[in-house]
């Protein structure tokens, strides 16, 4: 009589546990915790130094009136923005001091 001889290469004994993780995996899961944490800091910073370098409203405006008040043309390029003084049609310091050169005060 002929013996069933067992099978080779069936499937490998079951291991207990959880299956390990290859370094990859964790290599690729820190790159991109590297990568979020250099975005989250580049926030912070950009933030942190728009707050700490923003003017005063109350010594901007003071600046602005004092620079029609003594046809200051640096001082009032320096307390407004561009944009206003596009609007206003005093884009150059010749502009400003020609408008604003009879005006003795300003309330």
């Amino acid at each position: 009589m002929v013996h069933a001889q067992p099978v080779q290469g069936g499937p490998p004994p079951a291991r207990g546990g959880r299956p390990k993780r290859p370094m990859w995996h964790w290599l690729l899961l820190a790159g991109v915790a590297a990568v979020g944490l250099l975005v989250v800091g580049a926030m912070a910073v950009l933030i942190a130094v728009q707050l700490l370098t923003r003017g005063n409203p109350q010594s901007t405006l003071e600046d602005f009136y004092s620079a029609l008040e003594t046809t200051d043309c640096e001082l009032f390029m320096d307390s407004t923005t561009e944009q206003f003084r596009t609007g206003a049609g005093l884009t150059s310091c010749e502009v400003f001091e020609q408008e604003l050169g009879a005006v003795s005060a300003v309330d």
